[in-house]
């Protein structure tokens, strides 16, 4: 089969190195846990000098990890990046990837489970992963929970956490930047802009309701107590992190 794009938009600054960590986590869990083909697409939004991020990534492309990275010297903005990445990409689905969210390691891989989904269901025009975190619970986690069809939980909007999406939604579209952004679907965020364009022309979006992913913005995960940012017991055993989660 062709490769599937993963597109993901990064920057680190000297007040939030953090960041650095993440991406690093990120792309290598990836190359650890995505056995079906994929290409990754690195845009950094003008990380700062000092912080160690361009050389991290050019360490990653040339190791063969990141198969096309774009630096901007200047800050563009996540949008502007998005646009970017969409344009750079060729395959459908896209998936669309924060820097900071871990792929769990699961058989079939997280990929061809959302690829297998979006096969077996036209209707959905973007499919994520499941999240563990508070996250999912909060503002700004999946919102407007519709019920479930077959392995997919249907809902209004999704964070950006591994969102499968069919080209089509993007397709002759693109996120409105800096002032004039599009805030008829959810403001500043792009990964509910992407939900709302896919609800415009008749689609539907949801999630994969026992595929969990890990989000870094969240509680960091403790091994001794994972409860703090897995709701359920059982999905601890459904992602299997290494001993190198208990930051």
């Amino acid at each position: 089969m062709s490769p599937i794009d993963i597109i993901v938009t990064t920057r680190t600054t000297r007040d939030r190195q953090v960041r650095r960590d993440y991406v690093e986590k990120c792309i290598k869990f990836l190359n650890e846990r995505t056995h079906t083909p994929y290409r990754l697409i690195v845009i950094d939004d003008a990380s700062e000098q000092g912080t160690g991020a361009r050389e991290l990534l050019r360490g990653l492309e040339a190791s063969g990890k990141i198969h096309k990275l774009v630096f901007r010297n200047e800050r563009w903005g996540q949008r502007a990046n998005l646009n970017l990445g969409f344009e750079l990409s060729c395959s459908d689905p896209i998936v669309f990837t924060d820097d900071d969210i871990l792929c769990p390691d699961v058989d079939p891989d997280w990929l061809q489970r959302l690829l297998d989904a979006m096969q077996d269901h036209r209707k959905f025009g973007i499919v994520a992963l499941n999240s563990p975190g508070k996250n999912y619970v909060r503002e700004g986690g999946a919102r407007g929970v519709r019920g479930k069809i077959g392995p997919i939980t249907e809902c209004k909007a999704l964070p950006g956490h591994f969102q499968c999406v069919q080209r089509r939604v993007l397709k002759g579209w693109q996120y409105k930047t800096h002032k004039g952004q599009d805030i008829r679907h959810g403001g500043h965020y792009p990964d509910s802009q992407r939900c709302g364009r896919a609800h415009d022309i008749g689609l539907k979006v949801g999630y994969l309701t026992d595929t969990f992913c890990f989000h870094c913005g969240d509680v960091p995960v403790r091994a001794d107590k994972p409860t703090e940012t897995i709701l359920e017991p059982v999905n601890w055993k459904t992602l299997r992190p290494p001993e190198e989660w208990a930051w």
